[in-house]
This record gives structure tokens, C-alpha cells and sequence, in this order.
């Protein structure tokens, strides 16, 4: 699965999105301007009932009516997309999520976070926050947020209850894929812009209620005495009861316009949306290279009485972001922005006889994540899978061994996670020494070195225990740069949710002073540095993200640092330059954009404070630019011997800073 191809074609669905949109706009404006020609009509009709002068027409009246109804629709999105701004735990908070800390000793939510820290550093993007929707009991999932960065992915309760692990992971990858494929950010969007379309039915809602016009009776109560009270053309009276009158027929007019407005939006999320599962299932299949993962969790949504229905008032608005549609909830059937549930499957697995199984309910009482869900059944896990699954091992083979690059990152982050032990983890989800370990990482092995970073470390004006670092260091040092990069990976989430401006702030001029303690900057320092300050800063600085406007649209506009960073993936394999710069311009040569352009850097140190900046710049670059750089940078990467672990995570690095999937 090509993931540059699904943000293609994620684009190129938001063009049609906003021409649908504009479209919706222009339809709705001249509704309301039918609307209000028709308040006009009645009033003309009791102020003038036997010389009328209205026409049906007036130019003033339909610039007026559209140019309000765009306003109030515009500002409603705008509204709602600088509320989404925040990041995606906006849209999960919304629906009831609480946030699941990293030191949680529940064993459902223990296996949870456990399996998105394993799928973000296999995938090569930051580990997004984790909310469970703890009283919600059908079997759904959502990702959320613009970008890599403030990424959110919840689940609910009855997800935890009814899955086992190998499901989990199917659901959580078929999220992943949403985040990297461009849907996230589309979601989040489609959400802003229709939420001002439904603007209309609160406007109608407002000029009703002064009038007592909640309901026409009332309407016409309030009313009728006014018109009868007066007899003459143009009196006092009847001028206001005809205009009142008028008025609220216009609300009603606009609620149901803003009604059908709200129809209209569900038949453009169905249009832009539903195709985006089928792919976010191939891909859940390709990540965890296990097809029982996601076809055993959907065959338990359609076995589930509940299936994936979501109570929460807000289910309907952000029903476009589930892994099933939260209002379905009776039979398996294609359901607005969700295909139908036996396509989804068979499209997994095309054997599948048809018969769903019947699951237990999960419920407010735990149930132990080792056991089945079944009904009237209690076995293991292996047993379950074999049981649910039994015709999709036959009927798809996933790969045996890596063959593209994604799969090559994924394996060696499997890898790195695994040799890390276990009380390091635990330290890592400890808010107490999470800061600690992060320091302890950049501890120098040459005793001088380490002194004077020691003694930084204790004379800093921020509560960090040096002792403990040192001890932490003693527990880290022997572990590879793989590990320690995915431990900052680990820890980053707990640090984001735990430091105040000013301990940041503190935190960072300790990691920089301890960098510059040796005077050089390696390859591990500038990502750990650069990961720091990329996913804990936007939280904890003023909660708002960069959502990386376009600031360069030509490929001579970035190319002094396009070429400072794929230099340094061209030189972190090899010492020797010539062989560095033979990789560099073979992965050039590839692209067309950039090619004629990029020229390599020789300088003989490598400056990765030059490079933060490059990465910086480089992120305003239209993504088309992003795609082609980021693919040149995994042209370098494969050519020549296997890749080096330093240039996996650098690869991956840029991936991340440039909002882009890594190159197949």
C-alpha cells in the first residue's frame, strides 16, 4: 500500500470536499434568500392586501441573503476549526474520553498503551495520546487531530472488554493508518466546515424564540391579536404583527433549510469518506502483517448486539472519525460514512461464510483481556483466534520477511522495544523519572565529560534528581541507539502532560547545555533534541499546532536545505565522502523535481543545528516538495548495503518533521 498515493488521493477528495462545500453554501444561500423573499411576500401581503408591490426578485435582497448566509456559515467553521486547532484530544474530550496515563497499572489499559507505543514507533510517527471512552460499550475506535504531532487516538471501553490482543492491534493499526494517510487531518476538517452549514438551524433557533416561535401555535398566538387589532392598511399594528409574522416564518424557513443542510453534510461525508476504510483495513493488515487482527475485531462488531453504537450527544457530528458507525447498531448494512460490514470483511477475507458470532456484552465490570468474549465460551487467546479466524490464515499470507522500507523501520523498532527491559519502561511512564531518563540518555561514557555534565545537571535551577540520572544512565548505557531513541519515543507522552511552561523551558537549556558539553552534536543528540522540542513544546507552550501553512511552493526556494538534510542521510552510512555523495546524487537523479537543483554538502562536520532550521523551513514546503524529498532521502537510505540504524532514524525523523508517511 502506497501511502504517498493515499494522501494524494486524500487531497484530492478535499478539493472535492470544498467544491461540494461551496457548492452546499451556494444551494443553502439561495434557499434562505427564497426564504426570506417569502417574509418579504407576507408582510407585503397585510401592509398592502389589495395594491401589492412585492417582486419576487431584487438584486440588493439576493447579494444581502447570500453574503449573510455565507457569513454565518463561515464563521461557524471557523469557529469549530480554531476549537479543533488545539489537536484531536479536543474532539475525544468532546465525546467523554479520559486520558489514559502511561503509568497505569489497569491491565486493559496497561495492553493498550503498550500496543499504540508498539504501532507509532513501528510506523515511525510520535506516540499520540490515548483516551478511552469508559462508558461507552460497543466495539469502536477513532483517531484524531491535524497533524503527526497532536495525533489522538480512544477507544472504548467495550472495545477493550471484547477484543483480545491480536484485535486490538488490528483496530489500533486501521487508526494508524487514518494518521498517515491523510484522513485525520481530513476528518478534522470535514468537521469544521459542516458544523457552519448546521450554524443555520441555531440562527432559525434564535429569531424564533423572541417571537414565542418554538412552536406556530405560539407563534400564531402572539400574533394574531396585533393583526386584528389594527384595520387600516400601514397601522402601527397590523405593521408589526405582519412583521413578526413574517420573521418567524423566515426561522422556520432557515431551521428547516439548516435541517436539510445537516442531510446534505452526512451525503458528503458518505461521498468523500467511505472508500477510506477499505484502505485503512488493507493497511492494518499490512502493518501487522496478521489479517485475523482486523477481520477478527470487525467480525465482532457484527456478532455484538450493540455492534458499535456510540450514546454520546456528539456521536452523529464526528461519526466520520470511528473504525464502524457509531449510530448503527442493529444489523451489519452500508451506513452513511461506512461501507457495509460483510464487504468490509471479505475484502479481508474473501472465504468468510457469512455467519458472524455471537459476543458476550461487555459491561461496567471488567472482564479478564485473556479470556474470550464469546458467548457461553471461556478459552485462551491462541484458541479464540483459531476459532474466529480459521479461514483468513488460508485465504491471505502476509509477508514473511520485510520488502519495502516501512517494513524495514517497523521491524527495527519491533526490535528496539523488545530489548528493552522492563523496569526502564516503567521508568519511562513514571511522570517522577521520566525527566531523569531523558537526561540520563545524553550522559557522556568519558568521565571528564560526565562530571562536567553532572554537576550541570545538579546546579540547574529545575527539580531534577543528578543521582538518579546517574543511576538511570547505568541502566541505559549498554542499550543500542535503536532502544534509546524508541525509550525517548516512550517517554515523550508522560513528560508532555507533566511539565509547566517554565520547567520546559528550564529542560530544554539542560538538554542543550548538555549536548554542547563534548562540543560536538552526534546523530542521536540532534534527534533526541529535535523529538523533544517537535512533541512536547507545542503542548506545553500555548497548546496550539503548527498546521504547516505554505510558505514555499518552488523547489529553488528549499533547495540549500533540502540538500544539507539528504546530505546527512547520504553521509550517516559511510565516512567516506565520495561513496556518500555517489548515493546522494544517484537518489536525486530519481526525481525530476529534484534533480538540476540539489547539490551535495562536503564540509567535513556535520551541522545539525543548521539542519533543525532546514527541517523547519522545509515543513512550510507544499507537500508535493515534502514527498519528493523525503522520497530521495529513502532512494539514499536502501541504496548500497542494508541501512544503518542511524539512517533509519534520521529517515524516520524527517518523516515526522515533514508530516510525511515513509517512502515504499
Amino acid at each position: 500500500m502506497n501511502f504517498f498515493s493515499a494522501q494524494d488521493d486524500a487531497r484530492r477528495r478535499t478539493g472535492r470536499l470544498v467544491a461540494l462545500f461551496m457548492v452546499a453554501v451556494l444551494m443553502i444561500g439561495l434557499a434562505v434568500y427564497t426564504a426570506v423573499s417569502l417574509g418579504f411576500f407576507i408582510y407585503d401581503l397585510f401592509e398592502h392586501p389589495h395594491e401589492s408591490l412585492f417582486s419576487w426578485w431584487s438584486l440588493p435582497r439576493f447579494v444581502i441573503t447570500l453574503t449573510a448566509s455565507f457569513l454565518v456559515i463561515l464563521c461557524g467553521s471557523l469557529y469549530k476549526q480554531m476549537e479543533l486547532r488545539r489537536g484531536g484530544h479536543v474532539v475525544v474530550r468532546m465525546l467523554g474520553g479520559y486520558s489514559v496515563d502511561a503509568s497505569t497499572q489497569d491491565p486493559l489499559h496497561r495492553r493498550l498503551r503498550n500496543i499504540v507505543e508498539e504501532m507509532a514507533i513501528a510506523s515511525g510517527v510520535p506516540v499520540p495520546e490515548v483516551f478511552v471512552l469508559e462508558h461507552e460499550y460497543g466495539i469502536n475506535a477513532l483517531a484524531a487531530g491535524f497533524t503527526l504531532n497532536d495525533a489522538a487516538i480512544a477507544v472504548t471501553q467495550g472495545t477493550l472488554q471484547a477484543l483480545d490482543r491480536d484485535e486490538l492491534q488490528g483496530v489500533i493499526a486501521h487508526e494508524f493508518s487514518h494518521i498517515l494517510n491523510g484522513d485525520m487531518r481530513l476528518n478534522t476538517q470535514l468537521m469544521g466546515w459542516l458544523h457552519g452549514i448546521l450554524m443555520l438551524t441555531i440562527l432559525g433557533r434564535i429569531l424564533r424564540e423572541p417571537w414565542g416561535g418554538d412552536s406556530y401555535a405560539g407563534g400564531r398566538g402572539y400574533i394574531g391579536p396585533r393583526m386584528r387589532g389594527g384595520g387600516s392598511r400601514g397601522s402601527g399594528g397590523s405593521g408589526a404583527g405582519a412583521a413578526i409574522l413574517a420573521i418567524i416564518v423566515v426561522a422556520v424557513f432557515v431551521t428547516v433549510i439548516g435541517y436539510v443542510g445537516a442531510f446534505v453534510s452526512r451525503r458528503i461525508k458518505q461521498a468523500i469518506l467511505r472508500q477510506r476504510e477499505y484502505l485503512a483495513d488493507a493497511a492494518a493488515v499490512q502493518f501487522t502483517r496478521n489479517p485475523a487482527g482486523i477481520g477478527g475485531a470487525l467480525l465482532k462488531v457484527g456478532g455484538l448486539r450493540n455492534g458499535s453504537h456510540i450514546m454520546s450527544a456528539h456521536a452523529e457530528e464526528v461519526s466520520h472519525f470511528f473504525l464502524s458507525n457509531p449510530m448503527w447498531s442493529a444489523k451489519p448494512r452500508a451506513s452513511g460514512t461506512h461501507p457495509p460490514l460483510p464487504e468490509r470483511i471479505r475484502r479481508i477475507d474473501p472465504r468468510w461464510d457469512g455467519t458472524f458470532p455471537e459476543v458476550e456484552r461487555p459491561g461496567p465490570h471488567p472482564q479478564d483481556p485473556t479470556q474470550s468474549t464469546i458467548k457461553g465460551t471461556q478459552v485462551s487467546d491462541p484458541l479464540l483466534r483459531g476459532v474466529i479466524t480459521a479461514t483468513m490464515a488460508s485465504s491471505i499470507h502476509p509477508p514473511a520477511s520485510p520488502s519495502s522500507l516501512p517494513e524495514l523501520v517497523a521491524d527495527s523498532g519491533r526490535v528496539a522495544l523488545e530489548r528493552l527491559p522492563e523496569a526502564v519502561k516503567n521508568a519511562a511512564h513514571q511522570s517522577q523519572t521520566a525527566r531523569e531518563l531523558l537526561l540520563s540518555l545524553l550522559l557522556h561514557k568519558e568521565q571528564a565529560i560526565y562530571s562536567v555534565q553532572l554537576e550541570a545537571i545538579a546546579n540547574n535551577h529545575i527539580e531534577v534528581d543528578a543521582q538518579q540520572v546517574a543511576e538511570l544512565q547505568a541502566a541505559t548505557i549498554e542499550l543500542d541507539e535503536d532502544s534509546r531513541l524508541a525509550l525517548v519515543d516512550i517517554l515523550l507522552p508522560t513528560l508532555k502532560h507533566h511539565l509547566s511552561l517554565t520547567e520546559y523551558q528550564g529542560l530544554s537549556q539542560l538538554i542543550d547545555q548538555l549536548i554542547r558539553s563534548d562540543h560536538r552534536t552526534s546523530a542521536f543528540e540532534f534527534l533526541l533534541r529535535r523529538k523533544f522540542h517537535q512533541n512536547v513544546g507545542p503542548t506545553v507552550a500555548d497548546g496550539q499546532i503548527d498546521q504547516g501553512q505554505i510558505d514555499s511552493k518552488r523547489i529553488d526556494q528549499i533547495a540549500p536545505q533540502a540538500s544539507l538534510l539528504l546530505s546527512l542521510i547520504a553521509r550517516q552510512s559511510t565516512p567516506d565522502l565520495a561513496e556518500a555523495k555517489a548515493k546522494f546524487n544517484a537518489a536525486i537523479t530519481r526525481s525530476y523535481v529534484l534533480n538540476g537543483y540539489l547539490t551535495f554538502d562536503p564540509t567535513e562536520t556535520i551541522d545539525f543545528e543548521h539542519a533543525d532550521e532546514a527541517l523547519d523551513n522545509l515543513s512550510h514546503a507544499t507537500f508535493a516538495l515534502r514527498r519528493h524529498l523525503i522520497e530521495a532521502a529513502g532512494h539514499c537510505t536502501i541504496l548500497g548495503d542494508a541501512p544503518t540504524p542511524e539512517e533509519l532514524n534520521l529517515l524516520r525523523m524527517f518523516s515526522q518533521a515533514l508530516g510525511c508517511p515513509l517512502p515504499r
